[in-house]
Formats: C-alpha cells, sequence, structure tokens
C-alpha cells in the first residue's frame, strides 16, 4: 500500500462526513423554505383579512348608494305628480 492510497474505513469517514455537510445545507434550506412558507401564508392572512374588510365597506357603500338612489326615485315621483298636478291646472286655465 502506497503512503497516498486512502483506505477503505477512509472513503467511508470522508463519505459520512460529505453526506453529513449535504444534510445540513439541506436542512438549511429546509428552514428558509418553512420561513418563506409561513410569511406567505401570514401575508394571505393578512390580504384576506383586507380583501373582506374592503368587501364590508363596498357593502355598506352599495347600500348607501341603492337608498339615494331610491330617494332620487322617489323625488322625481314627487315631482312628475306635482307637475302632472300643475298640468291639469294650467289646462283647465285654457
Amino acid at each position: 500500500m502506497k503512503k497516498n492510497d486512502i483506505i477503505l474505513e477512509d472513503l467511508s469517514a470522508m463519505m459520512v462526513k460529505g453526506f453529513g455537510d449535504i444534510a445540513e445545507k439541506f436542512e438549511e434550506r429546509d428552514k428558509q423554505i418553512k420561513d418563506i412558507m409561513a410569511a406567505i401564508q401570514s401575508s394571505s392572512i393578512e390580504t384576506h383579512a383586507l380583501i373582506k374588510a374592503t368587501n364590508t365597506r363596498i357593502n355598506e357603500k352599495d347600500k348607501e348608494f341603492q337608498e339615494i338612489r331610491s330617494d332620487i326615485r322617489n323625488f322625481k315621483d314627487e315631482i312628475l305628480t306635482v307637475l302632472d298636478g300643475h298640468t291639469s291646472i294650467l289646462m283647465r286655465l285654457d
């Protein structure tokens, strides 16, 4: 056996160390991925809450708009009724 020859035990030890280093890198990446996924979930929850609040405000404003629209229709009907009355009076005067 030569001085620089690697024996099977040495090769095995190097492989174990190499696999250990690789496993550590995977664990680091797994942790980073978990952190990113947690941030995404947190952001998603915040986004859903914001969307829900926005939808609630839109629904409230839509109800207000419908009430105003109804009031305008009622006012229009009242104006037309008054105008009909005035027209009737004017027709009788002629």
